[in-house]
């Protein structure tokens, strides 16, 4: 209607590129983390040449080509220039510090992973919309 109309003006077409191709990444995210999270580790090989051939190269989402596609989040915080994020990062830049608290007993001791924090933040995301 004339709501759309009124709202699609106010974007110039660089930015609804842009908008697409963010949208296309966390699509290709989500895609990743929900039907991906379902093969055994072992099958993580097959399951990244399969997304990389289907999913990426069709919707030209610049997956950085080292590593397995479940080796990256979608960072959408803006860049050091405040132009709007979107790039895909390791999981290693976001691990927390391990700070080794002697007193803690053995078994309350969770020492941070490249593991621990997808499967953390995926589950957080789960948890917040209510669709663990």
């Amino acid at each position: 209607g004339e709501g759309e109309a009124a709202a699609a003006d106010e974007y110039t077409e660089e930015e609804v590129k842009g908008l697409k191709k963010l949208a296309d990444k966390v699509f290709a995210f989500a895609y990743v983390w929900s039907i991906g999270a379902s093969c055994q580790e072992q099958d993580w090989e097959k399951m990244d040449e399969f997304l990389r051939e289907h999913l990426m190269t069709p919707l030209e989402v610049e997956m950085p080509p080292m590593g397995r596609v479940f080796d990256y989040y979608v960072d959408l915080r803006p860049d050091e220039d405040g132009m709007g994020g979107g790039k895909f990062k390791e999981w290693s830049e976001i691990l927390p510090t391990f700070v080794y608290d002697p007193l803690a007993p053995y078994s309350q001791v969770v020492v941070p992973t490249v593991d621990t924090r997808r499967f953390s933040f995926v589950l957080t995301a789960c948890i917040t919309v209510m669709k663990p």
